[in-house]
C-alpha cells in the first residue's frame, strides 16, 4: 500500500537452513522472489535485532516490491519484451538508493530495524566526526570503511527526506522514478519531487546530519572521549 504497487504474481519465498551466515536475497527476474537464510545473527550490525525473521522478511520484501514497481513506458515495453532486467527502473540506480530504502522500511515497521539501532547511530556519528562522504563516493562501489556505507547513508537519506519533506515524499520519489527509461536519472527526479536537484539535496542532507550529531560529538569530546 505504501508504494501503491503489487507484484504481477505471488512472491516466491525460499527458506534456507544450510548456512550459518544470516542473510537474505531478493530478485525480480524472471519473477518476484526472496530467499531467507534462517539462522539468526550472533555478531555484527544485525545482532541488535531480537526478531531476525521480522527484520529480514521486511527488508527483502521491501526490495521485491520496490524493484518490481513500474509504470508508464517501462510497463509498455515489458508487455512487448517481457521482464527484461533493463526495464525495471528502480533496479537501475546506485546501491544506496536500493539498500537505503529497504533499511528505512525495515526500521519503519520494526523497532529493531538498523536505522533505529544504536549501532547505526554510532556509525553515522563517526562519519560526521571524520567527514561525510560525497555523493560521488556513495555512487561508486565501497572501497573504504564502513563497507555497509550504502545501507547506512541510504537509510539516513530517506530519514532526512521524511523529516524535512514528509514521509509521503519518500514514496513519491520512488513513484516518479518508476517510469524512467533512462537509467540513473536521479538529479531530475529529486528536482521534480522536492524542487531541488540531487546535489543540492545532498548538501542539505549533509547539513542535517551535522546538526543532528554535532551536539552529541561535542558532549563526548568534553568528557575526554
Amino acid at each position: 500500500r505504501a508504494l501503491s504497487s503489487r507484484p504481477y504474481r505471488k512472491i516466491h519465498v525460499r527458506l534456507v537452513d544450510n548456512s550459518d551466515r544470516p542473510q537474505g536475497h531478493a530478485n525480480i527476474v524472471p519473477y518476484p522472489q526472496a530467499e531467507i537464510l534462517l539462522v539468526p545473527p550472533d555478531d555484527g550490525e544485525l545482532v541488535s535485532s531480537d526478531d531476525w525473521l521480522t527484520l529480514v522478511f521486511s527488508h527483502e520484501l521491501a526490495h521485491v516490491i520496490h524493484l518490481d514497481k513500474i509504470r508508464g513506458t517501462p510497463g509498455g515495453l515489458q508487455d512487448l519484451f517481457g521482464r527484461h532486467p533493463l526495464l525495471f527502473p528502480n533496479a537501475l540506480q546506485p546501491t544506496w538508493g536500493i539498500e537505503g530504502f529497504a533499511v528505512y522500511w525495515e526500521s519503519l515497521v520494526n523497532e529493531e530495524g538498523r536505522a533505529a539501532s544504536p549501532w547505526y547511530d554510532m556509525l553515522m556519528r563517526i562519519e560526521v566526526e571524520n567527514g561525510l562522504k560525497s555523493l560521488h563516493q556513495l555512487n561508486a562501489p565501497p572501497y573504504q570503511w564502513p563497507r555497509n556505507q550504502a545501507y547506512l547513508y541510504g537509510s539516513y537519506f530517506y530519514l532526512f527526506l521524511e523529516d524535512q519533506y514528509g514521509r509521503d515524499t519518500v514514496f513519491r520519489l520512488i513513484r516518479e522514478y518508476s517510469d524512467n527509461i533512462i537509467p540513473f536519472r536521479l538529479v531530475s527526479n529529486s528536482a521534480q519531487v522536492t524542487g531541488k536537484p540531487l546535489p543540492e539535496l545532498w548538501r542539505q542532507f549533509d547539513a542535517w546530519l551535522r546538526n543532528r550529531y554535532g551536539q552529541q560529538i561535542n558532549a563526548l569530546k568534553s568528557n575526554g572521549l
